[in-house]
């Protein structure tokens, strides 16, 4: 249960090519740095070596489906240092309105 509402929990072990393609295709390294193994040569090929594990746990309301938690677990070995990455977000507030002020310097673009 989240807030009190009855969820389906869904787990995702994702294939370690599955995983090195999905954080390749993402603009940051959630793993080891993408400086780092563009150093050692093809990304993908380093990432696949040092990749160790991943899941992906989601908490949908089986009232109206949405998302109310998330939890993203990977973990990646270079060898000479062993990255472990942990999130997990809270969902809440669907459907109230939100408003989105720009800063300065982003409305002169």
């Amino acid at each position: 249960m989240i807030d009190g509402k009855q969820c389906y929990i869904l787990e995702v072990i994702p294939t370690k090519s599955g995983a090195v393609n999905w954080l390749m295709a993402q603009h940051f390294g959630a793993g080891p740095s993408l400086t780092s193994l563009r150093e050692m040569g093809n990304p993908s090929s380093a990432y696949t070596a040092a990749y160790k594990s991943s899941a992906l746990k989601l908490w949908i309301s089986r009232d109206d489906y949405n998302i109310l938690r998330s939890e993203v677990d990977e973990s990646y070995d270079m060898g000479w240092a062993t990255r472990i990455f942990h999130s997990e977000i809270d969902f809440s507030r669907y459907g109230v309105p939100v408003t989105v002020t720009l800063p300065p310097a982003a409305q002169s673009l």
